[in-house]
């Protein structure tokens, strides 16, 4: 999954990670919605995947 993709997956459903995201973290490593995703737990994948 990418950045793009996990944001719109974030503002089209309902799920809160149990985690605040580190947007400025991640955009040091994957700098455009194109890059992967990082710094997520599993749990936030699987959802992600369902």
């Amino acid at each position: 999954m990418t950045v793009g993709q996990f944001k719109k997956f974030l503002k089209s459903s309902d799920y809160k990670p149990d985690t605040p995201i580190n947007w400025e973290k991640i955009y040091k490593y994957s700098p455009s919605d194109k890059h992967p995703m990082i710094f997520v737990t599993w749990h936030d994948a699987t959802v992600y995947a369902k």
